[in-house]
């Protein structure tokens, strides 16, 4: 019987190693190839960072749309990183139309799984400056909700 030898955690550390430059030369090529390794593993920060070398283009053709398949890999796992940045790409338009409900969804989804009192205040801003920024919709009770989170770090 042929044991499976793939480890991907050991796999994205390797990609840590060549993407940072750790002990060789920075080189986003082979980090690229051994952080795949991982991601196609479903290991979710190996799959977050795929979308972000793609996002920035790191040692291969720059894409949003890949970053974004990637990115949602990594979140349909609950990885609260990736979640961010899907919520980032929907309100300033990488790669998808711009979308600010759909990006408020993502935020919201980040704040309901971790305590960041900082985000919490900025979702209340979006509510509470909507239509100054043209973006999000005016709720004044939604931000009123959201800062009071803030403030007092509390979850609902």
């Amino acid at each position: 019987m042929v044991l499976n030898q793939n480890h991907s955690d050991a796999q994205f550390k390797i990609g840590d190693i060549f993407y940072f430059g750790l002990g060789v030369e920075t080189n986003y090529e082979e980090a690229m190839k051994w952080y795949l390794k991982a991601a196609n593993q479903n290991h979710s920060e190996a799959q977050k960072t795929v979308g972000h070398i793609y996002e920035g283009g790191f040692g291969v053709k720059q894409s949003y749309k890949e970053a974004m398949k990637w990115y949602l890999k990594s979140a349909n796992q609950g990885d609260i990183g990736a979640k961010k940045k899907i919520g980032e790409m929907h309100e300033y338009g990488f790669g998808v139309e711009k979308n600010y409900e759909e990006a408020l969804k993502w935020y919201i989804k980040v704040s309901d799984q971790q305590d960041d009192a900082q985000l919490d205040y900025e979702i209340g801003l979006k509510y509470f400056r909507g239509k100054t920024w043209s973006c999000f919709k005016t709720d004044e009770n939604e931000a009123i909700k959201w800062f009071m989170r803030a403030a007092y770090n509390q979850k609902k």
